[in-house]
């Protein structure tokens, strides 16, 4: 929830497509701190040893309240500068807080929001974590239910071993469904949220995936997790005279391509 006594100023607007992260995605920002009263920097990302982004898990107190606040406000690309109050400079590693001065009133952070992952408890109960690998084509629509699609599957125990790979299958979201994959209701729920070219993770517990007996034909242990890994590679739809055509959205001119 935005504060008002916390002041934004945008330096740099997000493109068009920017993503606005949501509570439990992962997000990497590059930041520099400077005392309000006189602009001295006392910590930036710039300077670490690696030079590289700061990540953390959105809006779970992995941070500073003032951080969770603010990188929610933002979309990814942004460049903006928070002039923030003292008494949201709590929370979070210490490494971060032993850095804040403590004697000003209040700090200013210039954030830019640097990449956004996606995660998603897709059930609400942590059955299946659902972690977006690559966001797809940027204008592209999901598959409605009934959509014939084609998908890239692969099975992997959690300590990553393939068990399974089928680079192309064609189905119908809503079944019938290919042999020896995870149950129709775990695809479906993926797949009416993709755009064509998305690819994602699905972290699945063993009542999503092959339950209590596990799969002996692909080696699944018995009550074990597996992670998925799903593309969308098309979306068919079905013309009057009965072919397949993938509609070409990516492009932007809505032509058809008969298969």
């Amino acid at each position: 929830m935005w504060d008002k006594d916390i002041h934004k100023e945008v330096v740099r607007k997000a493109p068009y497509s920017g993503k606005t992260p949501k509570q439990g995605d992962e997000v990497r920002i590059h930041y520099t701190g400077s005392r309000a009263p006189d602009g001295a920097t006392f910590a930036s990302s710039h300077q670490s040893a690696d030079g590289k982004p700061y990540a953390f898990k959105l809006g779970v107190g992995a941070v500073m309240e003032a951080w969770d606040r603010v990188v929610a406000t933002m979309k990814r690309g942004e460049l903006s500068r928070f002039t923030v109050p003292e008494m949201y400079l709590h929370g979070g590693p210490p490494e971060l807080l032993d850095r804040v001065p403590d004697d000003c009133d209040s700090v200013v952070y210039e954030i830019e929001l640097v990449g956004v992952t996606s995660i998603t408890d897709v059930f609400g109960d942590g059955g299946v974590i659902q972690t977006v690998v690559d966001d797809g084509e940027e204008y592209a629509r999901p598959p409605k239910a009934g959509s014939e699609v084609q998908v890239g599957y692969e099975l992997a125990s959690c300590e990553g071993q393939v068990l399974d790979r089928k680079p192309a299958m064609d189905f119908k979201t809503g079944g019938p469904y290919p042999e020896g994959v995870l149950p129709g209701r775990v695809l479906d729920k993926a797949l009416l949220s993709m755009k064509r070219g998305e690819v994602v993770t699905l972290r699945c517990r063993p009542q999503y995936a092959f339950g209590d007996a596990g799969s002996p034909a692909l080696g699944v242990p018995a009550g074990a997790e597996v992670v998925a890994r799903l593309e969308l590679k098309e979306i068919y739809e079905v013309e009057d005279v009965g072919r397949k055509a993938s509609w070409d959205t990516g492009r932007g001119r809505g032509i058809a391509v008969l298969r």
